[in-house]
């Protein structure tokens, strides 16, 4: 997916959708909308990759979930560095409770 996205490194974790209201949503992070067939394959080309969390690398979702489940609370702050169209930015969200369903 990096290759046919242009992308140089294959680390992070690709947003593939944000729930409407979520602190996702209100930190404006950004889902997949696009995708291409490639080989048979839906490939995403769009969609924000989250490279660090609170400066520290992320390489896969673990990486995400063990430092929200190791290192926050609901009403903290985290600051997600993220990849979009080439660009690498911050954004800054205030967690909330996890949705019951």
């Amino acid at each position: 997916m990096a290759e046919i996205r242009g992308l140089d490194s294959t680390k992070g974790f690709l947003v593939v959708s944000v729930l409407e209201d979520s602190p996702a949503d209100k930190a404006g992070l950004l889902g997949v909308e696009v995708t291409k067939d490639f080989d048979g394959r839906e490939v995403p080309m769009d969609g924000d990759i989250i490279i660090k969390i609170d400066g520290k690398v992320v390489r896969k979702i673990a990486d995400i979930l063990v430092h929200l489940q190791m290192e926050k609370l609901v009403g903290d702050e985290l600051v997600l560095t993220i990849l979009r169209d080439g660009e690498i930015m911050d954004k800054t969200l205030f967690l909330g409770e996890r949705p019951s369903n």
